[in-house]
C-alpha cells in the first residue's frame, strides 16, 4: 500500500532573524551617530533603512505557495493565485545566473505565468515536488 504524497508548502514572514538583526543594526549606527554628533548625511541613511526594517516586522508581510494533489495556491499578503494541476502542461526553468532560477507555468487555456520569486524558497524541493505529481519541468 503506497503513502499519499505529502503537501509541498513554503511560506515566509516578514519577521525574519535577518530582518531584526537589520534592525538592531541600524538602531545602534543611529545611536552611535547621534552619540558622536554625526552629520545629518550620516543619519539619514541609516536611519531610513531602520524605518524599513521596522516596517517590515510591523506589516509582518507573507508569502509563499501551497502545492496539493490538485492545485498550486500561490499568496502574498492579499493577493492569491490558484492553478488547478491538470491546468499545468508543463513547467520551464530559465537560470539567467547562479541565483533563484525562474519558473514558468506553461497553461492549457491560459498565457504562461511567472511564479513569482518570493513565492518558492528552494527551487530544487519545489521542482522535485512538481515531477512527483507528474508536471514535466524542462
Amino acid at each position: 500500500m503506497s503513502q499519499p504524497m505529502q503537501d509541498y508548502v513554503f511560506e515566509q514572514r516578514g519577521r525574519r532573524p535577518a530582518v531584526y538583526l537589520a534592525t538592531v543594526i541600524s538602531l545602534i549606527m543611529i545611536g552611535v551617530g547621534l552619540a558622536h554628533n554625526a552629520p545629518w548625511y550620516f543619519l539619514v541613511p541609516v536611519g531610513s533603512a531602520g524605518l524599513m526594517t521596522l516596517i517590515m516586522l510591523i506589516t509582518n508581510s507573507r508569502s509563499g505557495l501551497a502545492l496539493s494533489q490538485s492545485s498550486l495556491h500561490l499568496f502574498k499578503d492579499n493577493w492569491e493565485e490558484r492553478f488547478g494541476l491538470s491546468e499545468i502542461t508543463q513547467v520551464r526553468v530559465k537560470s539567467f545566473s547562479d541565483g533563484q532560477p525562474s519558473l514558468w507555468l506553461d497553461l492549457k487555456h491560459r498565457p504562461s505565468y511567472r511564479i513569482p520569486g518570493y513565492c518558492f524558497g528552494s527551487s530544487k524541493a519545489f521542482i522535485e515536488a512538481l515531477k512527483a505529481r507528474g508536471i514535466p519541468v524542462h
